[in-house]
């Protein structure tokens, strides 16, 4: 199975998060086996959250380029499709200097992929649409998408 990352479960390695690298070098090892076993792979959007973040990862990332796709016209257009579907969304996350949520959302329900995010699903109908996350988004279109606990526990134990 395929894993789409976004920028917040790469930032778990960074300091005093969840997996930081230093402490957990065996999960990061395991994390880069799958990411040259073509396994992991991110888009080009989480590239440029990562590079405008000031922290470790801004060199992770350049030393790890190949995982970072382009999307292609298809992605693009689903993308537009999200935009349409959910404004109030679209509009608020689109403030943001570099927001990845609308690419990262198109590429794993075009290409069949399971998103991974650190995000949370929102709880119920209370939620305002534009404070929509990410698996909130995905559940809504029938994307994939783990929250990511078990993904976290399987590439400790390298479990795939």
């Amino acid at each position: 199975m395929k894993y789409l990352v976004d920028t917040s479960t790469i930032l778990l390695g960074s300091k005093y998060e969840t997996y930081e690298r230093k402490y957990f070098p065996k999960y990061w090892n395991n994390f880069d086996i799958l990411i040259h076993e073509g396994e992991i792979v991110s888009t080009k959007a989480v590239y440029n959250e990562l590079i405008a973040k000031d922290d470790d990862f801004k060199s992770w990332a350049n030393e790890n380029k190949n995982i970072f796709h382009t999307p292609g016209p298809e992605v693009l257009i689903c993308g537009n499709k999200l935009s349409q579907k959910f404004p109030n969304w679209y509009q608020t996350g689109m403030i943001k200097q570099n927001w990845a949520d609308p690419e990262l959302i198109a590429f794993a329900k075009i290409h069949d992929l399971v998103l991974v995010t650190q995000e949370k699903w929102n709880n119920g109908t209370k939620t305002k649409k534009e404070n929509y996350k990410i698996p909130t988004i995905c559940e809504k279109i029938g994307a994939k998408c783990h929250i990511g606990d078990k993904f976290h526990e399987n590439i400790e134990n390298q479990g795939f």
